[in-house]
């Protein structure tokens, strides 16, 4: 047995090796080879190298283990708290969307409701390991890197509960409310008491071990107290993904977790090896060719509906277009938890080995895509950009301006970006109970029925039921829409400085706006809402209810920013016609006369104007200035001879002369 052991250790070391060298002069993912290694010494290649896939299967949870122990050591709560506002949004929204997209793959395809829910799960999440690796080789700006590490933070935190509820629904071999509530209950409770015992003790106990300056000590008590944790979570029947993921944001909370992260990583590369040469391991060639036309067909599906969603909830949060752009191609693909989540359904046998087989072909494929199309992005960007609408631009640029600001607002004592708290609290609860009541109605529903002679699944049955749970939402989302309204006359009057009186009606400005956060919020409720009806209603009129209601909110958000933006030009006109008769000067900022020049649009009320008349800028580009990450101001437009560039894009060279309106804070 020992002797056995050493020799698949032995082969699964060696063979990824040799293929990881390979896969490196080629310029590929190291994943990419790791999983070539498995097919290598897995069953179905008659090749004189084998590995018991058991024994390796047992060694590749620790690379788990250590995997979801660094995502936690990156991870500080105070940092979680202040990317939630907006990496949350982009966050929710992609995982909402990519669920329903593999959803509806399973209905095309005709799947089980399970293995359908599955593949949601499994096209939920990014890889961090692949969008780390891009952004080693090629780093984006400041901004763009933390936007899109905090959507990747979110998708950790969210896909460490799916591995959770997915692994209950796999004991029970069913989808069954029952045993999914209590799960949640108690992964919550579990969740609140190891975090809160865990920072009086942890934290304070890693700064003594560091403080005797003793890198040995330090990674031994560190990775000890992972695998301590990761068993204990375990036993109380959780994954031990989310116990290795709970120690390092408990180690990270020490301060020390970049130190204890540089120690584990040769650690950890080593056993995430052997973790992808078990994948790759479970893969038949065969079966992988044989499923081939439908890996590619949801390949091209990930990275389109990707980059589409991610663009839109980047938007959304206030991103702006050039960072929504590089946000969207860095994270069109799936990973890791990819696979633990087919491993999981595999184990459980509610998912067949086709579907094994389609995870990691299309996980290759978009490890592949990926860092071309980031090499690439800058062209690629370009060329998208010039096609985009005006209108949608002047839109985005607006919003993008108005969400700044929103940021910028201090957090006053006991309130949230100037917003009560029992407005939040509101908002939370009544989405909580959306989202609760109706798999509680629908499961009781039949019994009630059938106490008056009713069947659920005739027509009056369900007419009936539409009634019922129709009187129930009622209040609640009267409530929802309640809370939802003052929030957004809070954020109202925090972007526009104009005091928005109700007789008044609202310009097109204000209307956008306060479209813009409703939109928001009914597309990170409607997706949790109609989610939590899937397994109870015909997947066909889910995914058509999806589709209804986010096709609405889009067409609703284009026709308000067509109407902005002919303000907007409608005014730029006029500033043109007057900077044609005018002579600027060389000075670094014009006169406050030639501030009201601008077209009036409500929260952009303070612009300044400022002109080009330094030869070390002629030839650079908006991205290479970094005026908003330097500054904190918004280039609104620039004005050359008799041409007006509105909202301008990142690439856009300056030229000797140019006059930049600028919107800001004075300071």
């Amino acid at each position: 047995m020992h002797e056995s052991f050493l020799k698949d250790v032995a082969l699964v070391l060696g063979v990824a090796a040799l293929i990881s060298i390979l896969s490196f002069k080629l310029r590929l993912p190291s994943v990419l080879g790791y999983l070539i290694a498995g097919l290598i010494l897995g069953p179905y290649i008659p090749i004189p190298l084998f590995a018991d896939p058991h024994r390796v299967e047992s060694l590749s949870e620790f690379g788990v283990i250590l995997v979801m122990f660094s995502i936690g050591l990156e991870f500080r709560l105070a940092k979680f708290f202040r990317v939630l506002p907006t990496s949350g949004i982009t966050a929710s929204l992609e995982i909402g969307a990519m669920f329903l997209v593999g959803l509806s793959i399973g209905y095309l395809f005709e799947w089980s409701i399970a293995q359908s829910i599955f593949m949601g799960g499994a096209l939920s999440i990014s890889s961090t390991m692949i969008v780390s690796k891009i952004f080693e080789e090629t780093p984006p700006d400041a901004a763009t890197k933390d936007h899109v590490l905090g959507v990747l933070v979110i998708q950790d935190v969210v896909a460490i509960l799916l591995l959770t509820v997915l692994g209950a629904f796999a004991a029970s071999s069913q989808l069954n409310f029952d045993n999914l509530l209590p799960t949640i209950s108690k992964l919550i409770f579990t969740l609140i008491f190891l975090t809160v015992v865990g920072l009086f003790i942890i934290p304070k106990f890693i700064r003594q071990i560091s403080s005797q300056k003793n890198s040995e000590v330090l990674i031994i008590g560190a990775v000890g107290f992972c695998f301590v944790l990761a068993l204990i979570v375990k036993n109380l029947g959780y994954s031990v993904a989310l116990g290795a993921f709970l120690a390092g944001i408990l180690v990270s909370e020490s301060g020390e977790g970049h130190k204890v992260e540089l120690l584990s990583k040769p650690l950890k590369d080593v056993f995430v090896a052997i973790f992808f040469v078990s994948v790759g391991m479970t893969v038949d060639p065969m079966v992988a060719l044989k499923v081939l036309p439908q890996s590619l067909f949801i390949t091209l599906l990930v990275i389109l509906s990707q980059f589409f969603i991610v663009f839109i909830g980047s938007v959304l949060s206030g991103a702006g277009m050039n960072r929504a752009l590089f946000s969207s191609l860095s994270l069109g693909q799936i990973g890791e938890f990819s696979f633990i989540i087919a491993a999981i359904g595999a184990g459980a046998g509610m998912v067949t080995q086709d579907f094994q087989a389609i995870v990691v072909t299309v996980a290759i494929f978009t490890s592949l895509s990926t860092p071309l199309l980031w090499k690439n992005s800058s062209s690629i960007i370009e060329r998208v950009s010039k096609q985009i609408p005006q209108s949608l631009r002047i839109a985005i640029g607006l919003y993008e301006a108005w969400f700044h600001r929103i940021k910028e607002l201090s957090v006053h004592e006991g309130r949230f970006l100037g917003i009560p708290k029992k407005v939040l609290i509101g908002l939370c609860f009544d989405s909580f109970l959306l989202v609760t009541i109706p798999p509680l109605f629908l499961k009781f529903l039949p019994g009630i029925l059938e106490q008056f002679g009713l069947d659920r699944n005739s027509l009056t049955g369900q007419l009936i039921a539409f009634i019922l749970l129709a009187i129930i939402l009622t209040p609640i989302i009267y409530g929802f829409t309640k809370m939802a309204s003052s929030l957004i006359i809070r954020l109202s009057q925090t972007v526009f400085s104009v005091s928005l009186n109700p007789a008044q009606e609202a310009s097109p400005a204000e209307k956008l706006f306060k479209l813009t956060v409703w939109s928001i919020l009914c597309l990170i409720v409607s997706f949790p809402f109609l989610a939590s009806l899937s397994p109870f209603i015909d997947t066909y009129l889910f995914v058509v209810l999806v589709t209804f209601i986010f096709a609405t909110i889009l067409f609703r958000l284009w026709k308000s920013a067509g109407k902005v933006a002919f303000e907007y030009e409608a005014g730029s006109e006029r500033l043109v016609s007057v900077i044609k008769r005018q002579t600027y000067h060389a000075t670094p900022f014009h006169q406050k006369e030639d501030q009201n020049l601008f077209p009036k649009i409500p929260g952009l009320d303070d612009v300044d104007s400022i002109t080009i008349s330094n030869q070390n800028l002629v030839g650079k580009t908006l991205a290479e200035l970094n005026i908003r990450n330097l500054t904190g101001a918004t280039v609104v437009s620039i004005t050359r001879k008799d041409q007006l560039i509105m909202f301008p894009i990142h690439s856009q060279t300056i030229l000797l002369g140019d006059i930049f309106q600028i919107w800001g804070h004075q300071e």
